[in-house]
């Protein structure tokens, strides 16, 4: 199966952000992947619904419920693994934000790529 990472670039509905990860959160993901898939499972819920509360403190989609910046809540995937294939993937490459974790040997190269649904962004900068 395709990663997500490949096949979100190949989707033209979508815009996304490279950047690093913070040593803390490449730690947890470490972690994370040693865990039965059950556990690692749980661990990523968890940092979706950290990824939805950063949103709410930022205005944007505050307890997962509509905002005035935006008509509904936004929906957010997420998933864990290498470039070559996810481990664990909460996402059905429709969501409004997608994160993708993406890990490798070195610290420095771990990666976070955010894809944003270019009409998610045209609809939070119309309003």
């Amino acid at each position: 199966e395709i990663s997500s990472v490949v096949t979100l670039q190949a989707m033209k509905n979508y815009s996304f952000l490279v950047c690093g990860q913070h040593p803390t959160l490449v730690g947890a993901l470490r972690s994370c992947l040693k865990k039965d898939s059950k556990e690692a499972e749980a661990v990523v819920s968890t940092l979706k619904k950290k990824l939805r509360n950063t949103l709410g403190e930022a205005g944007i989609c505050p307890n997962g419920a509509a905002s005035s910046k935006i008509e509904r809540p936004l929906t957010i995937g997420i998933s864990l693994g290498y470039v070559s294939r996810d481990i664990i993937t909460q996402t059905r490459h429709n969501e409004d934000v997608i994160v993708c974790f993406i890990m490798d040997p070195l610290d420095i190269d771990c990666k976070q790529l955010t894809f944003i649904c270019t009409d998610s962004v045209s609809k939070i900068s119309a309003t």
